[in-house]
């Protein structure tokens, strides 16, 4: 059975690191939308199809007695939203909540099916510990993965944004004189500054805000693309979890009353 906890708090790694990548803002705000309203509404799919899932996922655990190959099931579509959204570019606004929505529908078996893999592996006087550790887990991995992805993110941002948006300016007709100022107020988002560079035309400035979007679209797929492997080695590890249907019986170890049956009077007589 510690086998099998070891195996379920792997899971759950996997499954906090994945939360991570599905939760990056930075996406919504730099590719689609800046309305507050908007990106919190464009995050919700994921988790909307994740709470509906847990319910499918259940009851499918239920009827088979194990949790194997549902929980496969939904990493292999965690996996898959996670390489589509791996596959966004600066104009698939629909793709971006489709795969987002996917990963919901596979997020919601690992939420559901780890720890109730855990509760009935572990000696019931042990329960309560064994939930808050697990639980624990999918919470340490989101926050180490979150500096993680912050450091991938603000890399190859810095690295790309400069370089794209200074050849497509270049490529529209910006002077090269004029291609440090020009990145530098549009990076920042500075739109009073950049009509008083010398060169920069409404042509330009089309270019320039193109190429910071492909910048931060492909700044920002690194994410995903770190987070696939995780998703494909995690399907791998469902196989090597133990079998649950000696212990998927509805059989209650530990009770809260100690209830016994109740005997008639007339019963009692009549047995005498």
């Amino acid at each position: 059975m510690s086998y099998f906890i070891r195996s379920c708090k792997s899971h759950l790694l996997v499954l906090g690191y994945s939360t991570v990548s599905a939760n990056t803002s930075d996406r919504t705000t730099s590719l689609f939308t800046q309305d507050p309203f908007l990106e919190v509404a464009r995050g919700q799919p994921a988790w909307i199809c994740g709470a509906f899932s847990t319910v499918v996922y259940g009851f499918a655990s239920t009827k088979l007695k194990t949790i194997r190959a549902p929980l496969f099931v939904g990493f292999l579509i965690l996996t898959g939203g996670v390489v589509g959204l791996a596959t966004i570019q600066p104009g698939d606004s629909t793709s971006a909540i489709i795969f987002a929505g996917l990963f919901g529908v596979g997020f919601g078996a690992p939420l559901a099916l780890i720890i109730a893999g855990v509760q009935l592996s572990t000696p019931f006087h042990l329960i309560a510990t064994a939930t808050a550790l697990t639980t624990s887990t999918r919470a340490v991995s989101a926050a180490m993965f979150t500096a993680i992805y912050s450091a991938v993110i603000n890399g190859r941002i810095t690295k790309y944004v400069p370089s794209y948006v200074a050849e497509a300016a270049v490529r529209a007709g910006l002077p090269m004189t004029s291609v440090s100022a020009f990145v530098g107020a549009l990076a920042s988002n500075n739109a009073t500054a950049l009509p008083q560079i010398p060169g920069v035309t409404p042509v330009v400035i089309g270019a320039g805000v193109n190429a910071l979007k492909q910048a931060f679209a492909d700044g920002i797929r690194a994410v995903f693309m770190i987070a696939a492997p995780f998703g494909a080695v995690a399907c791998i590890a469902c196989f090597f979890l133990g079998d649950m249907k000696n212990v998927m019986n509805y059989h209650v170890d530990a009770p809260m009353e100690d209830l016994h049956a109740k005997h008639h009077h007339g019963e009692e007589t009549s047995k005498v």
